[in-house]
């Protein structure tokens, strides 16, 4: 049977088309092709360059190194004491309070003065009510200025003095000895001499004192327990009682001695330990009182009596107080008795006697 013309006619005009289209399909896949090839030759050749780029970043990167404590091989390093040594320039620095060989509140002079017995030098002048506790201020060296002299018996080996000064790259500490110190720096007192600080006229002079004893413990302090991983040992053996608890770290009174663990009695030794830094204290404790300010009681006052035997009270309820007996000369406060003493915080009132 024979179709008819027009159905032909179709039929042969659909396959020119298909073959029109696949030769413009053959030559696409053949631009490609040949594209994929100069693309692929482009990416071997770039490769290289890129890869050395990546060894440069990464050897710029280990020579910035980091600004916070990094070595001086490295830029960040170096930048990071070059902007240390000129943050004031072109004024003197006055210390930081984290400056090495310094303190956090130094005692500082409030003017500086002639003396016309020692003609061309200016001194550093005290406001003795904000002196500390025993300085004493002297005379007999410069007559004719007040509150510029330090009695040497009144300042000891431990303190430490900053003198800031614009002009003068050292500071006569007495006038008469010829004694200096470098200025813009902490520097050790040890030496024992009046000292009553100048430098050239026309030199400016600030100086800081620090005194290393702590302020005296006179007044009540609040404390927060903290958690802390408890462990007891009796000749070295565990009594197996270790736990995770809620002790009071001393830290916050300075006055006080610190220590991370206590040892007591001889035979047999006992020693307790607490992971959290400043849990136990040692010193001369008798009238002090413990007091319980808040949180969940019980909790218990651990004590050692003559460094040998070991005593403990339970405070049961908020603000119940406990007077530490005579001869106590350890302490640390926990809540080992309480029933879950794990994330019960607390808070003790710790009082020195008469406080």
């Amino acid at each position: 049977m024979t179709e008819p013309d027009g159905v032909n006619f179709k039929l042969t005009n659909i396959i020119s088309k298909l073959t029109t289209e696949l030769a413009r399909l053959a030559l696409i896949q053949t631009s490609t092709a040949t594209t994929s090839i100069d693309l692929h030759g482009f990416i071997t050749n770039v490769m290289p360059y890129i890869v050395r780029i990546t060894d440069a970043v990464e050897a710029i990167a280990a020579a910035t190194g980091s600004a916070a404590g990094g070595p001086t091989t490295t830029l960040a390093g170096l930048l990071t004491i070059i902007q240390d040594q000129t943050r004031c320039a072109p004024l003197a620095c006055p210390p930081g309070p984290d400056d090495a060989g310094g303190c956090q509140s130094p005692f500082v002079s409030i003017n500086q003065v002639e003396s016309p017995d020692y003609p061309g030098r200016v001194f550093a002048q005290w406001l003795t009510s904000e002196l500390p506790e025993g300085v004493t201020i002297g005379t007999f060296l410069i007559h004719d200025i007040d509150d510029a002299q330090i009695v040497h018996d009144s300042i000891s080996t431990g303190w430490s003095v900053y003198v800031q000064s614009t002009g003068a790259g050292s500071c006569s500490i007495n006038p008469d000895s010829g004694a200096t110190i470098p200025t813009n720096k902490w520097v050790g007192i040890d030496t024992y001499q009046d000292m009553a600080f100048s430098v050239p006229i026309g030199a400016d002079i600030t100086v800081y004192l620090c005194d290393p004893h702590p302020p005296a413990f006179t007044e009540c302090v609040d404390i927060i327990s903290g958690p802390a991983a408890y462990a007891a040992f009796t000749d070295g053996v565990s009594d197996g009682t270790d736990r995770t608890l809620e002790a009071i770290a001393w830290s916050s009174i300075p006055a006080l001695t610190c220590l991370n663990e206590i040892f007591y009695g001889t035979s047999p030794e006992h020693h307790i330990t607490l992971d959290q830094s400043c849990s136990f204290t040692t010193g001369t404790f008798e009238n002090y009182t413990v007091r319980l300010v808040s949180g969940s009681a019980p909790i218990l006052v651990s004590y050692v009596l003559s460094g040998t035997t070991s005593g403990f009270h339970s405070i049961t309820a908020i603000d119940d107080t406990f007077t530490l007996p005579a001869n106590t000369t350890h302490l640390f406060v926990t809540n080992a008795n309480n029933d879950t003493p794990e994330g019960n915080v607390f808070t003790i009132s710790f009082c020195p006697p008469g406080a």
